[in-house]
């Protein structure tokens, strides 16, 4: 079977087509409009050894962030393609380079569990050559969200869960469904844009107010609130009432792994998670640096603790919002969903 992977995705801003070949050579063919970025993807395909070809127009005359968020974007829904089940192939893989200026070291999960710990110091220059080095670590969360997919996760999930789930682009498909997930990792800042460009946002936001049963997880509940600390001036969806902070701790910021997940008063009588928890309290997975405050006692439905207690469950109504993965949470998460997909509110 040949594992080969071909995404193409329009936007008002950029129109992107990948092809990769996992069982290549490192052949590259790569035309963004940004040298040195093609540069990279180059050496990155001749190192890695598979075949790809890069095709990218986008607004370079206001700037490059987009054009490079979106080829990582689709590198990693086509890496994710040519992967497909991932069945047969090692799960991690780790490389360390030591080369004349700076010592590289790469550590990969292909599981479908979606993350990035970017620890490179930025070069002094501003510029390298006509490439923006900030932009980098924006790539590499593309790349790892897309190729990881946590919405097939998500999905399998689901399906483990009794649910006829089905994953989609299509607001009119959000629209018409009977029960809306949106699950997400990364920055809130272009998931936000990208709700708002596609327009699954308002499908979002009309399922809500259409009274059907809507499910947020982890950067999804984020983008539930109307504003984030990630990203000052980006509007959410505002379907829940509070904000998204950063944690403000002595402990290690990302919050990584599992976290007793206890039932507020209000948890205690909501009619999906009283039946979903194992008594008052649960184990689930956690993996973020921002979380919910500021909401008010009635929706704040589940509390977890790291450095400080946290809102973690957060609903109202027909909308409920969980801030670790149930996907990766094992039998806890499982019930979760398989509550949620049998939810009436």
């Amino acid at each position: 079977m040949s594992r080969t992977g071909e995404v193409t995705r329009k936007t008002k801003e950029t129109e992107v087509r990948v092809r990769v070949s996992l069982d290549g050579s490192g052949r590259a063919q790569v035309k963004t409009g940004v040298g040195f970025f093609d540069h990279m993807l180059e050496a990155l395909a001749r190192h890695a050894l598979y075949d790809l070809d890069v095709a990218a127009a986008g607004d370079l005359h206001v700037d490059q962030h987009h054009t490079v968020e979106d080829v990582g974007i689709v590198l990693g829904q086509a890496l994710s393609q040519a992967l497909g089940e991932r069945r047969g192939i090692r799960r991690y893989g780790a490389a360390t380079v030591p080369l004349d200026d700076a010592l590289a070291r790469v550590v990969v999960d292909v599981s479908g569990r979606p993350y990035v710990a970017y620890h490179a110091e930025p070069p002094t220059l501003q510029q390298l050559g006509d490439y923006d080095p900030a932009l980098t670590p924006e790539f590499f969360r593309a790349l790892a969200t897309h190729a990881g997919l946590t919405t097939r996760s998500v999905l399998r999930a689901l399906r483990a869960a009794g649910a006829a789930a089905e994953l989609t682009t299509d607001p009119a498909v959000v629209r018409g469904a009977e029960r809306v997930v949106l699950p997400g990792v990364g920055n809130f800042a272009p998931a936000a844009r990208r709700l708002a460009e596609t327009g699954l946002g308002a499908a979002t936001r009309d399922a809500a107010r259409a009274g059907r049963p809507v499910l947020g997880i982890c950067l999804g509940l984020q983008l539930f609130f109307s504003e984030s600390e990630e990203a000052p001036g980006v509007p959410g969806l505002g379907v829940l009432g509070g904000r998204v902070v950063r944690f403000r701790t002595e402990l290690p910021v990302p919050h990584v792994g599992w976290a007793r997940v206890a039932l507020t008063a209000a948890g205690k009588s909501h009619p999906l998670l009283g039946r979903a928890f194992n008594g008052d309290a649960s184990f689930f997975y956690h993996v973020h640096s921002y979380h919910p405050a500021d909401v008010a006692a009635e929706t704040d439905l589940a509390d977890a603790e790291y450095g400080a207690p946290f809102a973690t469950v957060v609903g109202r109504d027909n909308v409920l919002g969980v801030q670790f993965h149930p996907e990766k949470s094992q039998a806890a998460g499982i019930a979760l969903l398989r509550e949620f997909t049998a939810w009436s509110p």
